[in-house]
């Protein structure tokens, strides 16, 4: 999962920077510049995930288990981590709120849970990652919100605060004998806290990837409590060491299992519907984008239709089955569905451009122009639809207007192929057969099986009489079609995408019909 690279990176600049913290205090006398060091890969942290925030409180309570006496220095040596974590905090809530502006919309926080019914939830998220730290049991890429009725609901409002409190005394009762309970669970909870969406900043409750530094809180209880029972007990360290070989091969297994899971996409997230059919829309939505990329048109529209029907509906959705109904040969539908998307969410550009794509396709030029113009005013920089439009203006004869429109794509993207062929068709068609020649052979550099330009190559030098390289043009060209699966004439030409204005077609035409 390569977007979790960030909490790898987090999680080794974090740890690293307790380890340099922990030889800092430890050392005698102390090292200013160990401290410098631990505060280095604490910015390291930062700048992989705002998670890190939780550091300073984290070296607070290592103080606190290590016996450290609250003083001044204690202080001072913290202020550059609060700093920090004030500075990127402050950052990362700014940057969260921004972006998750233009996020899709069933990856933006679910506003209708009141502040009440966030906390029962996160304090059944605690429960859950102490159980699944044991036992992780059933575990799932993603988790959907419990229903709250019934026994559910029953368990999520009382019960289960009532045994926190019990594990809270527990705890307190604990500190008789040792500081490593209260250490340990403070440890967990500190970092896991800013994760449990009490204060919303997402969707998602509940995530396995969240606890990869809060169980370290956990695992040193686990350890402390296997060091106590091989120390006082005849027999204990062969016990712990059973019960500990046993604990790594289950957890082994389970590994090596869940990796068949996270095989790719459609693995992934059957998995996840599986365990939750019909609770969620993000697996529905996500597997119907797998099967897109493996043009299983049939199976992805079933599985963006059945997002669409639970909910919440979706402009993003509506987009991207109208793209699959497009590739399937449904363009009314298509149409249909992009309609509705821009409905949703006038600011789509992703379905408008479609859109445009589709009523191209289907013969409405005026309508695919209108859509492409308000993908520019929506998206400036989308060359596609710069793209786009210069097409529809070389078919309307407007090559100035279309060379304008092809300069302005390149200028933003001077490796988009198609448009340098775009301006070699204008120039074929005005006259300057040289610049035509130039520009077919820019495109052929930045892609070699372009037909369009391989063509627009042959009815150049047929229009300069060079009939050697018209026909040594037309074999490149010959190959192309053929590894595409395209038949060598003029009306199969033009039905594969190829720009054909009236010297290009009379000029290709001429060499088909003429033998070398």
């Amino acid at each position: 999962w390569i977007t979790e690279r960030k909490d790898v990176l987090y999680s080794l600049f974090y740890l690293g920077s307790i380890v340099v913290y922990i030889r800092f205090v430890t050392k005698s006398p102390n090292k200013p510049r160990l401290l410098w060091y631990s505060i280095l890969l604490f910015i390291c942290s930062l700048f992989s995930k705002i998670e890190a925030v939780t550091l300073p409180l984290s070296l607070l309570l290592i103080d606190y288990w290590m016996r450290r006496p609250f003083s001044m220095k204690l202080i001072i040596e913290k202020i550059p981590y609060f700093l920090l974590s004030l500075f990127f905090g402050l950052a990362g809530i700014y940057i969260i709120y921004r972006v998750g502006l233009a996020v899709p919309d069933f990856l933006k926080t679910d506003s209708v849970l009141t502040f009440s019914e966030r906390l029962f939830f996160g304090l059944y998220a605690i429960s859950g990652y102490i159980i699944k730290f044991f036992v992780p049991y059933s575990q799932s890429a993603m988790y959907p919100y419990p229903v709250m009725t019934g026994w559910t609901a029953l368990w999520i409002r009382f019960i289960n605060p009532a045994l926190l409190v019990v594990v809270v005394a527990a705890v307190w009762w604990s500190l008789r004998k040792t500081r490593a309970i209260l250490f340990g669970i403070l440890f967990f909870l500190v970092n896991i806290f800013f994760l449990l969406q009490i204060i919303a900043v997402g969707n998602g409750f509940f995530a396995d990837r969240y606890t990869y530094i809060p169980y370290f809180g956990l695992a040193f209880i686990t350890a402390w409590f296997a060091g106590e029972v091989a120390k006082k007990n005849p027999g204990g360290k062969r016990l712990v060491h059973v019960v500990m070989v046993a604990f790594i091969l289950t957890f082994a297994v389970m590994t090596f299992s869940r990796c068949k899971v996270w095989k790719d996409g459609l693995s992934l997230w059957s998995d996840v519907i599986s365990r939750y059919p019909g609770r969620m829309m993000e697996p529905y939505a996500n597997r119907g984008i797998a099967y897109t990329f493996n043009h299983d048109w049939s199976h992805a529209v079933e599985d963006f239709s059945e997002a669409l029907s639970v909910g919440p509906v979706s402009s993003g959705i509506y987009a991207d089955r109208g793209i699959v109904y497009g590739f399937a040969g449904q363009p009314e539908m298509a149409v249909g569905d992009f309609t509705e998307a821009v409905r949703l969410d006038p600011k789509n550009a992703k379905a408008l451009y479609n859109r445009g794509v589709t009523c191209v396709n289907m013969g409405e030029p005026g309508k695919a122009m209108s859509d492409f113009r308000k993908v520019l005013l929506l998206e400036p920089a989308n060359v596609s639809a710069c793209s786009g439009l210069s097409i529809l203006y070389f078919v309307q004869k407007n090559y100035d207007t279309c060379r304008m429109m092809a300069e302005k794509g390149i200028h933003i993207d001077p490796y988009r192929p198609e448009l340098y062929s775009v301006i070699g068709n204008c120039e074929l068609e005005t006259g300057d057969i040289d610049k035509a020649i130039g520009e077919f052979r820019h495109c052929l550099r930045i892609d070699n099986s372009s037909l369009d330009a391989s063509l627009g190559l042959v009815a150049a030098f047929v229009v300069k009489g060079d009939r050697e390289n018209a026909f040594r043009n037309m074999e490149i060209a010959r190959q192309t079609a053929q590894e595409k699966n395209i038949a060598l004439n003029i009306t199969d030409i033009e039905n594969s995408g190829v720009t054909m204005g009236d010297r290009k077609r009379e000029a290709i035409g001429k060499v088909l019909l003429q033998k070398r």
